[in-house]
């Protein structure tokens, strides 16, 4: 029975040949951008929590503000649950820095250092929002000691905004390349369906199973879709590969993402290519087709 199975199978595809490479195609598609949306399904919360953590709030230390007093003020703000990390630059760190990225000195002409010692605050990305962020920076920058402050929170906001309306139109786009790959599946098989209409009367004629018809077309679609799950996990394996030389990802270890998307490339596949078989079959019934 296996034998008549794949044999079936492969009479399949060797008649729709054509369609059965644009199913593939199709299917290897809708495989790469259903794994987009599941990694930015999973990892949008860690990125927009990372861009906010990119927020430096600068506040600047009155003069007055010296040895152990410092060390308080900046236990104080540790304390608030809002912040992540506090980074103290005294003001001969501030003068280093100025002079570094400028390349001018200005003790050479001034008696004293005008640069004020600061605070560089990062904010905890998992708490922080829209609406608290105001709130929260004020009741760090109207603490004793403190003379001004500066950060800007409107960059970050819009890289959000933005990650999340195209998480959006991520989502529309996977759904449209589902339903046309198991479409496309679906067209296959109708296609082979209505070739081999006269052999499937002959079989229901002689008491065969329904079984034995709709199985090489389950069979079909699963095929095609692990196909396209092989073309998937080659482009991504030499496109890791290719990025690794160039040391864009050096953070990110492709053994293992390789153990994770692999194996969900070709469950996807499958699944994809035997929803489209089992749509496809579902007219299919013993009653002989006298039509042909």
């Amino acid at each position: 029975m296996i034998y008549f199975y794949l044999s079936e199978l492969v009479t399949g595809l060797r008649h729709s040949r054509f369609a059965s490479f644009i199913t593939m195609f199709t299917l290897f598609v809708s495989i790469l951008i259903t794994s987009a949306i599941l990694f930015l399904f999973f990892y949008s919360q860690k990125i927009e929590r990372k861009i906010k953590e990119q927020v430096v709030i600068r506040v600047f230390i009155d003069d007055a503000v010296t040895g152990s007093k410092v060390n308080d003020l900046r236990n104080t703000i540790r304390k608030n649950e809002f912040v992540k990390r506090v980074e103290y630059i005294s003001k001969d760190r501030a003068a280093e820095i100025f002079t570094n990225k400028t390349g001018e000195n200005f003790l050479e002409v001034l008696d004293e250092n005008p640069l004020p010692a600061t605070f560089n605050i990062r904010l905890n990305g998992e708490k922080i929002t829209k609406t608290n962020i105001e709130r929260v920076v004020k009741s760090l920058t109207n603490l004793d000691g403190i003379t001004d402050y500066d950060y800007d929170y409107s960059l970050s906001m819009k890289l959000i905004e933005m990650l999340k309306s195209g998480n959006y139109i991520f989502y529309g786009v996977s759904l449209v390349f589902l339903l046309f790959s198991i479409y496309m599946v679906y067209t296959t098989n109708r296609l082979v369906i209505e070739n081999k209409i006269v052999e499937y009367n002959n079989m229901k004629l002689v008491g065969a199973t329904i079984t034995s018809i709709k199985i090489p077309l389950y069979l079909q679609g699963i095929l095609l879709g692990l196909l396209a799950a092989v073309l998937a996990s080659g482009v991504i394996y030499f496109g890791f590969s290719f990025v690794g030389k160039l040391h864009l990802l050096k953070r990110i270890s492709f053994m293992g993402v390789r153990n994770v998307i692999f194996p969900f490339f070709f469950c996807v596949g499958a699944l994809y290519g035997l929803a489209g078989g089992y749509f496809a079959t579902r007219r299919i019934t013993l009653n002989v087709n006298l039509n042909k």
